[in-house]
């Protein structure tokens, strides 16, 4: 019990790690970014003021350079992608933090079934009290009996709703 405990807390230790070092990558990405753009999209605050965002088009961090992989096939390559970067990329929590409308409208779709599956993870952690990471392995288990996909258990959250009630 006692070295479970210490290897799920060096676990957790190398994953703040990671998240450290892909969040300095990230910014040293976003300082690269131009500063100037010739076209700007306005969005409309609650408050009735309006601000100004140069639309994500070029640079490195180009709406379709980033993003979700396509080739990850369990919950828990979806959560490390999701919390601490995949294949070199940066995380896309990360990407929320620092560059408003990342998503491509091609890939919204994608990005909303991937998201209902990160919510499945949150759910689950949430509803056992277990770490997000210990949760992703618990919903594998179960993607794996039902032969799902992780794309398809996104579309089907139901089917994943014993596992996240206690």
């Amino acid at each position: 019990m006692a070295s479970t405990m210490l290897l799920l807390k060096l676990q957790s230790l190398e994953v703040d790690r990671r998240i450290k070092e892909h969040e300095a990558i990230l910014n040293s990405l976003v300082q690269k970014l131009p500063k100037g753009s010739p076209r700007k999209e306005t969005t409309q605050k609650r408050s009735g003021t309006s601000t100004s965002i140069p639309p994500l088009t070029s640079g490195p961090l180009s709406a379709g350079s980033v993003g979700w992989t396509k080739d990850i096939t369990t919950f828990t390559r979806l959560w490390e992608e999701y919390s601490v970067g995949y294949n070199g990329n940066p995380s896309i929590q990360s990407l929320y933090a620092s560059v408003p409308r990342w998503v491509p409208n091609e890939k919204r779709s994608f990005h909303y079934n991937r998201m209902r599956a990160i919510k499945l993870i949150n759910n689950c952690a949430r509803a056992h009290r277990i770490s997000k990471e210990n949760a992703a392995a618990r919903l594998d288990i179960r993607r794996q009996k039902l032969n799902m996909s992780v794309a398809k258990a996104g579309k089907y959250p139901d089917k994943f709703a014993p596992y996240n009630k206690p």
